[in-house]
């Protein structure tokens, strides 16, 4: 017997600490967990470099979800630390589905300059986003 193992979860809710809602956190997102989040037409998400990716609404702030996901997942905060895994937000590009990462925060890229200096340096090691439809 063939068993496939599935690599998505629902990670976790946190409140945030602005309106004090719960925000689902997911780890490898499905199709629907995406969508869920599309709802807010932008999204705020941490990938790993372990190829782990984490969305979440932008209602919840980066540190927030850090503080939550370390729970489960320890090395977390050292990657964002040493800048191996990125922080960033993410704008919904509807009809297509797309993610336009607009921002990554932890490595200081905040405008189109800077996003295209650090694709030329670091884009290789982040394409298996585009499983998830996230394009830089």
């Amino acid at each position: 017997m063939n068993i496939k193992r599935l690599l998505e979860e629902f990670l976790t809710s946190k409140k945030t600490g602005v309106n004090k809602t719960y925000v689902e956190i997911f780890k490898n997102p499905t199709k629907k967990e995406m969508n869920s989040v599309a709802k807010y037409h932008a999204m705020r998400f941490i990938a790993s470099p372990r190829s782990i990716l984490y969305v979440f609404s932008p209602q919840l702030l980066h540190a927030e979800a850090s503080y939550a996901i370390d729970k489960e997942d320890s090395k977390l905060f050292g990657e964002l630390a040493s800048k191996k895994a990125i922080g960033g937000v993410a704008s919904n590009m509807m009809p297509q589905g797309f993610w336009r990462v607009n921002a990554i925060h932890n490595v200081g890229v905040g405008n189109d300059k800077q996003m295209n200096e650090w694709l030329k340096k670091n884009g290789d090691k982040w394409k298996w986003l585009s499983k998830y439809k996230i394009i830089f």
